[in-house]
């Protein structure tokens, strides 16, 4: 326990270490031009316009109220994952002829990836927030 410190004290530095470098090679990329500046502007140029979405609206708000309704959508959709996924899942434990109806269904959309459901969710539930929310639902719900 006493070599905690230490090591706890070069995680950091490595971590810091790695931040540096990410920086660098994004700043000298910009500079050099590798990448179009609309795809990698400066930082310095990121953290201006950061700056500028927390104080003027950008599709008639500011960013942390997009922020907010970002994760109301994905707190919705993850709540009703649970609320639905857990009594299934135990229900599923409990009774071997619920697992053996249900699995084939979980089995059989598991390999098909939730943002193949977007134009799905478009069309039923709108660019709103229900679409986003089912398609959060979709990732959270199905088995591992």
């Amino acid at each position: 326990m006493r070599f905690a410190p230490k090591r706890l004290q070069g995680n950091i530095n490595l971590s810091l270490i790695g931040l540096l470098a990410f920086f660098a090679i994004w700043y000298f990329a910009a500079i050099a031009q590798l990448i179009p500046k609309q795809f990698l502007p400066m930082p310095h140029e990121v953290v201006t316009k950061l700056i500028d979405l927390t104080q003027n609206p950008f599709a008639g708000h500011v960013l942390h109220e997009h922020m907010a309704s970002s994760l109301q959508r994905f707190a919705l959709g993850f709540g009703l994952a649970a609320l639905v996924g857990v009594p299934i899942g135990l229900m599923m434990g409990w009774f071997g002829w619920l697992d053996d109806i249900v699995s084939p269904l979980f089995d059989g959309l598991r390999f098909i990836a939730p943002v193949a459901w977007v134009p799905f969710a478009a069309l039923w539930f709108g660019t709103g927030a229900g679409g986003p929310t089912l398609i959060i639902l979709r990732a959270r719900f199905h088995p591992a």
